[in-house]
């Protein structure tokens, strides 16, 4: 042991020892520094009171590192845990954890005038007698702690319970159970008792023996560390996966989701129409396409008192009773695709409609593609998909006077049961062999659960292009829902319930670096969102008829909501937002003829301090070769 004080300075701090290292013959639990309290003069000597696996209990002056006293209790066996409580002599308490299943309370240093103490020269053994026993627990005592006034006490144990105690009456007031295995530590923070266990979970409990939350955020086995804060209320755990991490009690509050029905009858009072599918145009605004051809936006709060509830932007009856539409949030376009092979483009903003015919059939879906060259400039990519598997690729220059269309490829997907694609993503990447040192590849998840990777480059393309890469199955016979493309990955998710990771090669090629499930019962994996302080929110179905969202960070759902499953129309939003502890998410979906709006707030109370590694035991370490950093 060694004693050492902290120096806050303007910018850091310093850490300053105050004694010699000292080794003890045994574990030491709990350490508590003394005063003399029947002394008129302070005391000079610094005293330290150590309790110890032995059930016993040392007092050390660390000023002259001499151990003055022993005092050992009558009951002798070995601790798992010790705790000590008050600040003088004789008001010292230890309460200990035996693996008899008690909890013993003693007084170490009751028997002996503090004077008595400080004026020995010679080492002095005591022996005391517990002076009382709480029994309850049916397993091994892990830790026992105290409240800050003395008054209360928790003890957690090898049977999965807290228990709290009353030290004046000895009578146990709460038995919490809520661990999957056995609890490590317990520790009071205001109106709530947290504990940790071997679960890997932290537990928050309120005074009424209510579990108010379980943090999750930690991987494989054991929540090994505990520490709290009053002011604000914080929970700082340390993990066996060797991560750290913070969690806020100030915002466990229940956020609950809100829904709000649509009323479409005052668009349509005298006709049948109903809408056929949503969209989110923007977080304040939904796109909406009815039975009869025409498509709507609604306006929602901000942009609802600019331009009112409803704005037609166009009727064709060509597209009644099917269509396939996909919009770009970013460049407000919508491309439609109906069952004689039109594809209407509709700008937004500017009330303008291009059609074209693009198949002599049904389209299955559109896609309007998006990329970090096409961001800042008028070009706008799209595509369409027809029953046979062939994909067709279009670029716009869209501006006030004219829109030039232009065809970039056409593309074929391998035979398959289910040959259409539904999902799409355009890339540009660094090629040495390019002319100007770009490439541009199409991506295409099919509805086989298969991804194709094709080339894009309309200068050396064939009439049909037939992918240079497939990845069979990726995502199992359910199909694939989403490719996204973040810094340099691109992520695919599926109906499976996976996510996987792929690094992009130089010439273009597809490599799987890991493959993920977001948690149990998530079984349909939408999408994607990465949020501007590193975490990863994966959004889909739980149980089949529940929109969920869950983060990766936090290892839970931090929202879900009965909805009635994917299959119908839906979109799902999120807020901007910059380091906000609060994130503004929606859901639309239909119910019937019904536009239903649900709004789902969530809270972020978890900040990571130190990332974790692996969850359990390493079993293996392999040299991969080196990396070169200027030329070492």
């Amino acid at each position: 042991m060694r004693i050492f004080s902290i120096v806050l300075l303007e910018d850091n701090a310093r850490v300053e020892f105050e004694s010699d290292e000292k080794t003890f013959p045994t574990w030491i639990w709990d350490a508590m520094q003394l005063d003399a309290d029947d002394c008129d003069k302070p005391v000079k000597e610094r005293q330290l009171a150590l309790a110890t696996s032995q059930n016993s209990v040392f007092c050390w002056n660390f000023s002259s590192m001499q151990e003055n006293i022993l005092s050992i209790c009558s009951e002798q066996c070995i601790l798992y845990s010790a705790s000590l409580w008050g600040s003088t002599f004789n008001k010292l308490i230890a309460a200990v954890g035996t693996v008899f299943n008690e909890v013993l309370l003693w007084n170490p240093f009751s028997c002996m005038q503090s004077r008595d103490i400080l004026n020995t020269t010679s080492a002095v053994k005591l022996q005391v007698h517990p002076r009382r026993r709480l029994k309850g627990h049916e397993g091994v005592i892990f830790s026992v702690v105290f409240s800050k006034d003395g008054s209360r006490l928790l003890s957690v144990s090898d049977d999965r319970s807290i228990r709290h105690w009353d030290l004046n009456s000895g009578q146990c007031m709460q038995v919490l159970y809520g661990h999957k295995a056995r609890v490590w530590d317990a520790k009071f923070l205001g109106q709530f008792i947290v504990s940790i266990g071997e679960d890997a979970t932290c537990i928050v409990w309120n005074n009424s023996s209510e579990l108010v939350k379980k943090f999750r955020g930690h991987q494989g086995k054991s929540i090994w560390s505990l520490a709290t804060y009053a002011s604000p209320l914080v929970v700082a755990t340390g993990g066996g996966d060797s991560s750290i991490r913070v969690w806020s009690l100030e915002m466990l509050s229940p956020i609950s989701s809100s829904t709000q029905y649509i009323d479409f009858s005052c668009f349509e009072e005298e006709n049948a129409d109903f809408p056929r599918s949503v969209c989110f145009l923007s977080y304040n605004e939904l796109l909406i396409h009815t039975n009869d051809g025409s498509l709507l936006v609604y306006a929602i709060g901000e942009a609802k008192e600019q331009m009112g509830n409803w704005k037609l932007l166009f009727k064709d009856s060509e597209f009644a009773r099917y269509s396939c539409i996909n919009v770009s949030r970013k460049k407000r376009v919508a491309v439609i695709g109906n069952l004689r092979g039109k594809i209407n483009i509709v700008f937004i903003d500017e009330c303008k409609v291009i059609d074209m015919k693009a198949f002599d059939g049904k389209i299955l879906s559109t896609f309007v593609l998006e990329n970090a060259q096409t961001e800042c400039n008028d070009e706008i990519f799209f595509a369409a998909c027809e029953n046979g598997g062939t994909i067709r690729l279009w670029r716009v220059n869209a501006d006030e006077n004219d829109s030039d269309i232009g065809e970039m490829g056409s593309f074929l997907l391998p035979y398959c049961k289910q040959r259409w694609a539904v999902a799409c993503k355009l890339i540009w990447f660094s090629n040495k062999d390019s002319i100007n040192g770009l490439a541009l590849i199409l991506i295409v998840g099919d509805r086989n659960g298969s991804i194709h990777v094709f080339h894009a480059d309309n200068s050396a393309l064939p009439k049909q292009c037939a992918p240079f890469q497939s990845c069979l199955l990726v995502h199992g016979r359910a199909g694939v829902t989403n490719i996204i493309h973040h810094n340099k990955w691109i992520y695919s998710t599926g109906r499976d319930g996976f996510y996987q990771k792929f690094l992009l090669n130089d010439d273009g090629s597809l490599v799987t670096l890991e493959r993920k499930r977001a948690c149990k019962g998530m079984d349909w994996i939408e999408g994607l969102i990465f949020t501007p302080y590193g975490d990863v929110l994966v959004y889909g179905f739980y149980m089949q008829s529940q929109f969920a969202i869950w983060s990766r960070m936090r290892n839970e759902i931090i929202q879900k909501l009965h909805c009635g499953g994917g299959y119908r129309s839906w979109d799902f939003t999120m807020k901007a937002f910059q380091y906000a502890k609060r994130m503004e998410m929606a859901l639309v979906y239909l119910k019937g003829p019904k536009i239903m709006l649900s709004s789902l707030p969530a809270n972020d109370y978890q900040t990571i301090l130190k990332e974790g590694l692996h969850g359990r035991e390493l079993t293996c370490i392999s040299p991969l070769g080196h990396l070169e950093n200027g030329g070492k």
